[in-house]
């Protein structure tokens, strides 16, 4: 399912640049929160070049990819457009309400897609049974009766965007894709954001009040304000996340209680820790590739599957 959904979004921003006939613009990755909704219940990105360096990717994810059903689609692919889906994005931001829902919307960056050859690929590519794809001047909107419609348009040759739910039409998209958005206004997430890894391979913010944080929330018997941090796939796996709480002796009480668990979390990785700083609660964990594969295929069965 998650292969084809990656290579579906692949063929997404294909049809979106057959339409795109204005004069692009610079856009940097630092420059995503521009375009990304204020509401957002989540906010975060992900570096896929890091990804698939890894050697968790090329251990466990890549071979899936080359056998079956997906080396296929994937193999035509390339044919008929001379791009690889799999490496066609590099780094993606993205802004989304009601993850984990059923009707989540928001919007996307997607960094590294090719116009030039997507375009010259939109006259050759068909779409799969009970997927619709229209295209509307610079916009292309994808609906399918199995999920949220999709509306894309580009920012410049190797920026496209995304809009998710109620609001992909063009008008959303081409909204969308003027930017403008308050989230760099709010002064609470920026403070967060300055306090997070944006550079490592996955980051994230979540607002206390998305649905996806509640079981946290019944769990410590404490509402967060938001959590926020990031995991980063290099020699070593590591991941540093914030709870943010009400106040510094709230946090300060939950770290103390929580010493026990990280302690015996320690049996499994190299290190684990866990303190306080202000209101925020702080995690902080790290595992060396070779213990991390070990685990998984530990969990797998032994199949070594992903």
């Amino acid at each position: 399912m998650v292969r084809t959904r990656w290579f579906v979004i692949a063929c997404v921003f294909a049809l979106a640049g057959s339409a795109w006939a204005q004069a692009p613009k610079k856009v940097a990755a630092s420059d995503d929160l521009t375009y990304l909704p204020a509401d957002s219940d989540v906010v975060g990105g992900l570096d896929f070049t890091q990804i698939q360096q890894s050697s968790l990717w090329k251990k466990f994810v890549e071979p899936q990819l080359m056998s079956g059903d997906a080396q296929k689609k994937i193999a035509e692919f390339k044919a008929m457009c001379g791009l690889d889906p799999m490496t066609a994005v590099t780094k993606l931001s993205f802004g989304i309400k009601g993850l984990g829902g059923d009707t989540p919307d928001g919007v996307i960056v997607a960094h590294g897609v090719s116009k030039a050859k997507l375009t010259a690929c939109f006259a050759k590519y068909k779409p799969q049974p009970g997927t619709d794809i229209k295209v509307d001047g610079n916009v292309a909107i994808i609906s399918s009766k199995d999920s949220q419609p999709v509306a894309v348009t580009f920012l410049n040759d190797t920026t496209a965007i995304a809009v998710l739910g109620p609001k992909a039409t063009k008008a959303g998209a081409l909204a969308a894709a003027k930017g403008g958005t308050s989230l760099k206004g709010s002064k609470a997430f920026m403070e967060m954001y300055a306090k997070t890894r944006t550079q490592d391979t996955l980051w994230m913010l979540i607002n206390g009040a998305a649905p996806m944080l509640d079981k946290l929330s019944a769990a410590t018997g404490k509402k967060p304000k938001a959590m926020f941090g990031s995991i980063n796939l290099g020699k070593d796996v590591t991941a540093d996340f914030r709870l943010r709480l009400d106040s510094a002796d709230e946090a300060k009480q939950m770290a103390a209680g929580l010493q026990g668990q990280v302690k015996q979390a320690t049996a499994f990785v190299d290190k684990a820790t866990v303190a306080n700083d202000g209101a925020d609660v702080t995690f902080s964990v790290g595992i060396s590739s070779a213990k991390l594969e070990g685990l998984i295929k530990t969990f797998a069965g032994g199949s070594g599957g992903p």
